[in-house]
């Protein structure tokens, strides 16, 4: 829930923690928080814009899903793109630049 608190609090995640992880906690705290709703709904909350494969590959891995699956997913569980796409981009140039394991 750290990352959570952190979007809300205006905090930028430290430079020693895993971009993608770090991305893919703030989701699954999204996801946490609006009751762990099944990958149906929120395809239908994201009118069907994204699979369930974009989800799961979104909230577990591997690698970083492009924006536009990002944005969707974000509004779907309720937040803001404004504040995700910070941490996509970081967790983007991090699984370019290969500083993480983008595995899982």
């Amino acid at each position: 829930m750290k990352p959570l608190w952190a979007a809300a609090a205006g905090v930028q995640p430290s430079d020693t923690e895993d971009a993608v992880t770090y991305l893919r906690t703030y989701l699954q705290g999204l996801h946490h928080a609006l009751g762990s709703p099944d990958p149906e709904v929120i395809l239908t909350a994201a009118q069907h814009t994204i699979s369930a494969h974009d989800i799961d590959r979104a909230l577990y891995g591997p690698g970083v899903p492009d924006w536009p699956v990002i944005d969707r997913l974000t509004v779907a569980l309720q937040s803001l793109p404004t504040i995700t796409r910070p941490l996509w981009r970081r967790a983007q140039s991090a699984a370019e630049d290969g500083h993480t394991d983008t595995r899982s």
